[in-house]
C-alpha cells in the first residue's frame, strides 16, 4: 500500500519537542569532543529487543515546570498509570541474562556482590511498547560514538569502570536504542568462582562478558547514556591489557565511532599489592576519620552522644561502608538492669557497648555519617571516664584516623544524687517481638513470606536495631542450584538461610519493620515443615518474644502438583483478562490505542508480570520507512508488531495495567482491519481471558480522505477562537486588556496547550521607560510584546482561558491604532480562528488630555487587578557582580484613576525560594496609588547565584483595598534558574476548584470537609509545605468560638503540612459553618507555599466556592458530566474490643460541580485486612457498606467527606492491614479513570496496640 507523509504528526513533534541544557552544548562551542560527555540517570523499559517506553527522572523543561492559576495540569505525565515509583521496583532482570535471582532477605548490612554488567538503570517493562514514531526535525539522524576508557585493576574493589555513549544531537521522540558487546583483547572474559560456603574466591577471567543481545536507550531528548561494565580486580602482577566494546543497531541514529578500547592498567607490579582505587586511574580512594568527643555524663537524661564518620572526598557508587565497635578505658561497658516488673532501675557500667559486627554506610556522594553510642548517666561522684570507638574494614576507602576517644566528665560533685532514669523519669526501653507466620511451599513461585518485628512503643532518636538469624526445624536450608546453562534448577534445601550478622533498624519514631527470608517452592509430596528466626542483640530496646516459628505448609499432597499460590495458604490467584478495543485508523496521527490488563485482585508483592505480543489477522504487521533523508515516508503495513519477548508488570496492589500498541494511519479507502493480542505466561495469577481482538476501521471510505482524529471514533478534535478586542487607551491607567481562548469542546486529559505571540499593526510595540530612581516615566510604544515561545493552557474539562496583553496609556491625540494577536500550534486542538485583532480607541481628541475613565461615568470604585510578570532568569552571580540580584517588580493596576489616594496591603510568599533568595525586595509598610495614578510597581528583587538548583517560584498577594476593589488579587513569580537547571522529579498540586455546600441549619455543628494536596508520584523523603487562607468575598473564624452571624469557614494555617514519605496525597480539614440566610456563594483562596521536597509543576492556587442552599434560585453549573473519584485514608483501628461506629472519613471528588445530586455505591476488595460478617465478628477487620446503599453528593459541591466502612476495633497486637474500595454505579457522572485519585482507593488501617 502506497502511504502518505504525515505532516500534521511531524509539524506537531517538531513544534513541541523539548531539548534540555545539556553538557554536549557546552562541549560544541569549545571544542571538546562530544565523546566526553555525560548525562543525568534514566529508567528504561525493554520488551525483548524494542523499547516500550521511558521516564525521565530530571532534566524537566522550564515549560514542564511552569504553573498558573485556573486547574493548568502541567505534567507528571502517567504512561499506563504507572508511576516513576513503580517502575524502578520492577528491577528484577539485568540486562545480561534477565534471570531473577534468588535471594535471602536484604538487610542493613548485608555485603554486595559481584556481578555482570549492567546499565545506569535496569531495562524493566512499565508500560506497552512505543514504536518508531515521525522524527522530530528533517535533518539527518544523529551519529553516535563510544569513548576510550582507562581502569586502573585494583586488587580486592571492582574499580566502577563506567563508558560514555554519545550522541551528535539529541534523541528524537522514542530515544535511540543501540545494541552493545564486549569482545577479548589481551583481556580475557571470565566468571567470578565462590568456594563451598558460597563466599567469593575469586574470578576466572579480566571481566565480564556483555552478552550480544545487550542494548540500551538514550532517552528522548537527551545526548548520551553510561554503560557500566565490570573488571575483575586481582593481586596478579601482569602486563597492561585490553579488550573492546562494540555498539551496533542503532535505531534512529547512525554510528561514528563503534569501537571503545578499555585499557586495564596493572597495579601490582614488582610483587606489590595492588593499592585498590576506583574510578579515574591512578585516584586514591578518599580517607576516613572519626572524630573525639567529650559529653557530660548525666543524672537521669542520656546525654545524647554522637560522633562524625568523615570521609575526604564524596563516597563513590555503593557508598562507603565500615565497621565499627568499642573498647574499655577508664570507662567500663555495661547494660541497663531491670526490677521484678520491668522498670529500669539503673545501669552495670558507664556506657553500652558496640558489638564487633555492627557497621555503617555512608550514602553515595555524601562525606559524613553520624553514629550514636550510649552513655549511661548516674548520680555516682566519680573522676572523668574515658573509652575508644575503633573504626576498621573499610570497603571503597582507607583510614587515616581510626580511634575515636569519648571523655565523660561527670556533673555528681560534692555527692548530690542523680535520679539514674533514661529519658523520662522511669521509662521503660520498648520491647520488641517478632510474629509467627504460616506460609504455602507453592511449586514454582517464591510465596513471598514476610514477618513484621513490632516494638511496643516508637523507636527513639538512631531508631532499634536488632540482630535476626535463622535456624533449622523440620525445614533445612539451603540454596539455589543451577545448570550448565546458569539456568535455575532447584533447590538443595526449604529455605535460604539468614546469616548470623545479620540485622535491621526499626527507624526512629517507627513501631514495627519487616523482614523478607525466602522459602523455596518445590513439587514434592511431604509433610508440613518448620524453621525458626531469632531476634537478637537490640539496641534502645529488650526482647519480650524473640522467637519466630515459620511453618511451610506443603500443597503437593497425595502427589498432586502444588497451586503455587502465594500468601495466605490456599488462597486462588487472581485470573488476567484483556480487553477488546476497537480504533479509527486516522489519516495522518497515530491513533493513540490503549489496551488494559486486568487481574481479578490486588497484585500480590512484587507485582504480577505478563507477557504479551501480537499477531496478524486481516491487519498486517509493519514498520514505518523513511526517505534518503532519514525522513517518515509511510509505512508498510497496518500496526506495528510486538515481539515475543515483551512483557509488563502490573505493581503491588493494583489490578491493571495499560499496554498501547501502534496502529500505522494511511488515506486508502479499505475494509475494517483486525488483528489480535495475546497474554500469556503470567507470574502470580492465572489467564481467563488472554486475547484481545484490535478492530481498526477505515476512514477514508469512498475515496474521502480520513480526519485523522483520535480518541472515540469519529470524534473530531477541538477547535480554537480568540476573540477581538476593542481598549480605551487611558492617559495614566492601564486599560486591563483581557482576550478569551475558546475551545469548541471541553479540553481532553492533559489539557490543550496553544502558543501565542503579538505583531504590529498601526499600534507599535514598546516597553516601559524609567528614571533615574527607578520610577515608570513613560513608555516607548503603544503595547508589550509578547515574545514568540510564549503558550498557555485549557485546563483539562475547561472550554476556555483568559490572556492579558498589556497597552499603554499615554495623553497624546492620535488615531485610533491596532495590533494583532496570533495563536498557533496546538496540542489537542485544531485552530478554527487564530487571529485577534486588538483596536486601541484614543481618549485625547481634540488636544485636551484625557481623563483616563474606563467605564461609565459615576460608577462604583475602581478595581485593582495585579499581573503575573513573564518568567525570568534569575541571573548568575560573581564575585565581581555590582548588582546581584534581578530585579521581578510586579506591577497594579487600577481600572481608573481615583481622586483620593488607593491603598492596600501586600503579602509575599515563598513558594520554593529560600529566605535568602528574596532577602533584599523593598519593604512597603501599605503600597499606595497616588491621586490621579493607576499604576504601582511591587519592588521584588531576587538574589542571583550560580547553583545549579530548581526553578523557583513567589507568590505576591494584595488584599485589603482603601478606595477600590479587588479584581485579581494574585501574582505568581515564576523564577527561571539559568545554572543548569535540575527540576524535581516530582510535582504538587492543589484541587483547582472545590464547591462545597453551606448547609442551612444554623444551630449545627460546622460540616467538615477538607482539600486534597497531591503529589504527582511518590516520594522516598517526606514533603512539607503551609497554607495561606486569602477570604474573598467568604468571611474566615479567626478565633476559636466562630460567629455564628458572620463566619463562613475555618482552616488551620499556621502549622506546617506533611505528605509523609511513600504517601501521594493529604487531606487538609477545614469548616464550613452553616446558616440560614438567602445570599450569594462565596468564595476563599487556598495558596501553597513554604514548599521542600517537590517542584511546582502543579496547581498552587484552588478557590474553594461556598455554595448557598438558603436561596429559592439553584445555581447555575457547568452542563458537562464531571467525573467521580476517590482519595483512600490511613486512620487508626482503634483499641476498643468492638466499636462499630465510624469516626474517620475519605474524600471523595467531583472535578467539576454537577448541575444535578450525584449517586453511586462502594464497593470493597479485601486486602491484608479481612473482611467481616458484621460488627460483632472478632476475626473481621472492618464490615462492608449494604450492597443496596446509594450514597449522593448534592447538586454543585465538589468535595464530598464519606465516613469509612465501619471498622471492627480490638485490643490485639497485630500488622497493619488494608482494604480497597470502589466506587460503582455512578448517575450524574461519569468515573475518574485517573491512577491517583481515580475510581478506586485504599483505606489503610494502622494498628494502635
Amino acid at each position: 500500500m502506497q502511504k502518505l507523509p504525515l505532516a500534521i504528526f511531524l509539524s506537531f513533534i517538531l513544534l513541541f519537542s523539548v531539548v534540555p541544557i545539556s553538557d554536549v552544548d557546552a562541549k560544541k562551542s569549545s571544542g571538546t569532543p562530544l565523546k566526553k560527555t555525560s548525562q543525568n540517570s534514566i529508567s528504561k523499559i525493554v520488551c525483548g529487543d524494542k523499547l516500550c517506553s521511558e521516564i525521565k527522572r530530571d532534566g524537566k523543561s522550564d515549560q514542564q515546570s511552569r504553573f498558573s492559576i485556573g486547574g493548568v495540569a502541567q505534567q507528571g505525565v502517567s504512561r499506563g498509570g504507572v508511576t516513576q515509583q513503580e517502575s524502578l521496583l520492577q528491577d528484577v532482570n539485568t540486562v545480561t541474562n534477565g534471570t531473577t535471582t534468588e535471594s535471602a532477605p536484604t538487610t542493613e548490612s548485608a555485603p554486595t556482590t559481584e556481578s555482570a554488567p549492567t546499565t545506569e538503570s535496569a531495562p524493566t517493562t512499565e508500560s506497552a511498547p512505543t514504536t518508531e514514531s515521525a522524527p522530530t526535525t528533517e535533518s539527518a539522524l544523529p551519529t553516535l560514538s563510544i569513548e576510550d576508557k582507562t581502569v586502573t585493576e585494583g586488587t580486592g574493589t571492582n574499580p566502577g569502570l563506567s563508558l560514555t555513549i554519545t550522541s551528535s544531537a539529541p534523541a528524537p521522540s522514542g530515544g535511540i536504542r543501540v545494541s552493545f558487546t564486549t569482545s577479548d583483547g589481551t583481556a580475557i572474559a571470565g566468571t567470578p568462582t565462590r568456594d563451598a560456603t558460597g563466599k567469593l574466591s575469586g574470578y576466572t577471567g579480566d571481566y565480564a562478558t556483555i552478552p550480544s543481545g545487550a542494548s540500551i536507550v538514550i532517552p528522548e531528548g537527551q545526548t548520551s547514556i553510561i554503560i557500566r561494565p565490570t573488571v575483575f580486580p586481582d593481586s596478579i602482577s601482569e602486563s597492561t591489557e585490553t579488550f573492546t566494546i562494540t555498539i551496533s543497531n542503532p535505531t534512529g541514529a547512525t554510528i561514528s565511532d563503534g569501537t571503545a578500547t578499555v585499557t586495564i592498567t596493572d597495579d601490582d607490579a614488582s610483587g606489590t599489592t595492588g593499592t585498590g582505587t576506583t574510578g579515574t586511574s591512578g585516584s586514591a580512594l578518599p580517607t576516613l576519620s572519626i572524630e573525639d568527643k567529650t559529653v557530660t555524663e548525666g543524672t537521669g537524661t542520656n546525654p545524647g552522644l554522637s560522633l562524625t564518620i568523615t570521609s575526604s572526598a564524596p563516597a563513590p557508587s555503593g557508598g562507603i561502608r565500615v565497621s565499627f565497635t568499642t573498647s574499655d578505658g577508664t570507662a567500663i561497658a555495661g547494660t541497663p538492669t531491670r526490677d521484678a516488673t520491668g522498670k529500669l532501675s539503673g545501669y552495670t557500667g558507664d556506657y553500652a557497648t558496640i558489638p564487633s559486627g555492627a557497621s555503617i554506610v555512608i550514602p553515595e556522594g555524601q562525606t559524613s555519617i553520624i553514629i550514636r553510642p550510649t552513655v549511661f548517666p548516674d548520680s555516682i561522684s566519680e573522676s572523668t571516664e574515658t573509652f575508644t570507638i575503633t573504626i576498621s574494614n573499610p570497603t571503597g576507602a582507607t583510614i587515616s584516623d581510626g580511634t575515636a576517644t569519648v571523655t565523660i566528665t561527670d556533673d555528681d560533685a560534692s555527692g548530690t544524687t542523680g535520679t539514674g532514669t533514661t529519658g523520662t523519669s522511669g521509662s521503660a526501653l520498648p520491647t520488641l517481638s517478632i510474629e509467627d507466620k504460616t506460609v504455602t511451599e507453592g511449586t514454582g513461585t517464591n510465596p513471598g513470606l514476610s514477618l513484621t518485628i513490632t516494638s511496643s512503643a516508637p523507636a527513639p532518636s538512631g531508631g532499634i536495631r536488632v540482630s535476626f538469624t535463622t535456624s533449622d526445624g523440620t525445614a533445612i536450608a539451603g540454596t539455589p542450584t543451577r545448570d550448565a546453562t546458569g539456568k535455575l534448577s532447584g533447590y538443595t534445601g526449604d529455605y535460604a538461610t539468614i546469616p548470623s550478622g545479620a540485622s535491621i533498624v526499626i527507624p526512629e519514631g517507627q513501631t514495627s519493620i519487616i523482614i523478607r527470608p525466602t522459602v523455596f517452592p518445590d513439587s514434592i509430596s511431604e509433610s508440613t515443615e518448620t524453621f525458626t528466626i531469632t531476634i537478637s542483640n537490640p539496641t534502645g530496646a529488650t526482647i519480650s518474644d524473640g522467637t519466630a516459628t515459620v511453618t511451610i505448609t506443603d500443597d503437593d499432597a497425595s502427589g498432586t502438583t502444588g497451586t503455587g499460590t502465594t500468601g495466605t495458604s490456599g488462597s486462588a490467584l487472581p485470573t488476567l483478562s484483556i480487553e477488546d478495543k476497537t480504533v479509527t485508523e486516522g489519516t495522518g496521527t497515530n491513533p493513540g490505542l490503549s489496551l488494559t490488563i486486568t487481574s481479578s485482585a490486588p497484585a500480590p508483592s512484587g507485582g504480577i508480570r505478563v507477557s504479551f505480543t501480537t499477531s496478524d489477522g486481516t491487519a498486517i504487521a509493519g514498520t514505518p520507512t523513511r526517505d534518503a533523508t532519514g525522513k517518515l515516508s509511510g509505512y508498510t503495513g497496518d500496526y506495528a508488531t510486538i515481539p515475543s519477548g515483551a512483557s509488563i508488570v502490573i505493581p503491588e496492589g493494583q489490578t491493571s495495567i495499560i499496554i498501547r500498541p501502534t496502529v500505522f494511519p494511511d488515506s486508502i479507502s479499505e475494509s475494517t482491519e483486525t488483528f489480535t493480542i495475546t497474554i500469556s505466561n503470567p507470574t502470580g495469577a492465572t489467564i481467563s481471558d488472554g486475547t484481545a481482538t484490535v478492530t481498526i476501521t477505515d476512514d477514508d471510505a469512498s475515496g474521502t480522505t480520513g480526519t485523522g482524529t483520535t480518541g472515540t471514533s469519529g470524534s473530531a478534535l477541538p477547535t480554537l477562537s480568540i476573540e477581538d478586542k476593542t481598549v480605551t487607551e487611558g492617559t495614566g491607567t492601564n486599560p486591563g486588556l483581557s482576550l478569551t481562548i475558546t475551545s469548541s469542546a471541553p479540553a481532553p486529559s492533559g489539557g490543550i496547550r496553544v502558543s501565542f505571540t503579538t505583531s504590529d499593526g498601526t499600534a507599535i510595540a514598546g516597553t516601559p521607560t524609567r528614571d533615574a530612581t527607578g520610577k515608570l516615566s513613560g513608555y516607548t510604544g503603544d503595547y508589550a510584546t509578547i515574545p514568540s515561545g510564549a503558550s498557555i493552557v485549557i485546563p483539562e474539562g475547561q472550554t476556555s482561558i483568559i490572556i492579558r496583553p498589556t497597552v499603554f496609556p499615554d495623553s497624546i491625540s492620535e488615531s485610533t491604532e491596532t495590533f494583532t494577536i496570533t495563536i498557533s500550534n496546538p496540542t489537542g486542538a485544531t485552530i478554527s480562528d487564530g487571529t485577534a485583532t486588538v483596536t486601541i480607541t484614543d481618549d485625547d481628541a481634540s488636544g485636551t488630555t484625557g481623563t483616563g475613565t474606563t467605564g461609565t461615568s459615576g460608577s462604583a470604585l475602581p478595581t485593582l487587578s495585579i499581573n503575573s510578570p513573564y518568567p525570568k532568569n534569575e541571573g548568575t552571580s560573581t564575585s565581581s557582580s555590582t548588582n546581584p540580584y534581578t530585579d521581578f517588580t510586579t506591577n497594579v493596576y487600577l481600572s481608573s484613576s481615583s481622586s483620593t489616594p488607593v491603598s492596600f496591603d501586600r503579602l509575599i510568599l515563598p513558594i520554593t525560594t529560600s529566605a535568602d533568595d528574596v532577602s533584599s525586595y523593598q519593604a512597603m509598610t501599605r503600597p499606595t496609588i497616588a491621586p490621579g495614578q493607576t499604576q504601582l510597581g511591587i519592588p521584588l528583587y531576587v538574589k542571583a547565584d550560580s547553583l545549579s538548583e530548581s526553578n523557583e517560584g513567589i507568590v505576591v498577594i494584595i488584599n485589603k483595598p482603601e478606595g477600590a476593589t479587588i479584581e485579581n488579587n494574585i501574582a505568581l513569580v515564576e523564577i527561571k534558574n539559568d545554572d543548569g537547571t535540575t527540576q524535581p522529579s516530582r510535582s504538587i498540586s492543589l484541587h483547582p476548584q472545590v464547591s462545597i455546600l453551606e448547609g442551612t441549619d444554623s444551630s449545627s455543628k460546622p460540616s467538615p470537609s477538607g482539600i486534597t494536596v497531591s503529589l504527582s508520584s511518590p516520594s522516598t523523603s517526606p514533603v512539607t509545605f503551609r497554607i495561606y487562607a486569602l477570604p474573598n468575598t467568604a468571611t474566615m473564624s479567626l478565633g476559636t468560638t466562630p460567629n455564628a452571624n458572620t463566619d463562613d469557614f475555618t482552616i488551620s494555617t499556621s502549622t506546617t503540612v506533611t505528605i509523609p514519605a511513600g504517601q501521594t496525597f493529604v487531606n487538609i480539614p477545614m469548616m464550613i459553618y452553616p446558616d440560614s440566610r438567602p445570599e450569594s456563594n462565596e468564595t476563599f483562596t487556598l495558596v501553597l507555599y513554604g514548599i521542600t521536597g517537590a517542584g511546582i509543576g502543579g496547581q498552587i492556587v484552588s478557590t474553594v466556592t461556598i455554595i448557598d442552599d438558603d436561596s429559592s434560585s439553584p445555581p447555575t453549573l457547568n452542563q458537562n458530566l464531571p467525573k467521580l473519584g476517590t482519595w483512600g485514608a490511613a486512620i487508626k483501628e482503634g483499641t476498643t474490643n468492638v466499636n462499630p461506629t465510624p469516626t474517620q472519613e475519605m474524600v471523595i471528588f467531583l472535578d467539576t460541580p454537577p448541575q444535578t445530586p450525584v449517586k453511586f455505591k462502594i464497593t470493597d476488595t479485601p486486602g491484608t485486612a479481612t473482611r467481616g460478617t458484621g460488627t460483632t465478628d472478632a476475626n473481621g477487620d472492618y464490615v462492608s457498606f449494604p450492597a443496596d446503599m446509594v450514597f449522593t453528593i448534592p447538586a454543585g459541591v465538589t468535595q464530598y467527606s464519606q465516613p469509612v466502612p465501619p471498622i471492627i476495633r480490638d485490643s490485639v497486637s497485630e500488622s497493619n492491614e488494608n482494604f480497597r474500595i470502589t466506587l460503582t454505579d455512578p448517575i450524574g457522572a461519569t468515573l475518574s479513570t485517573a491512577s491517583e485519585g481515580g475510581s478506586y482507593a485504599t483505606i489503610s488501617i494502622t494498628n494502635d496496640d
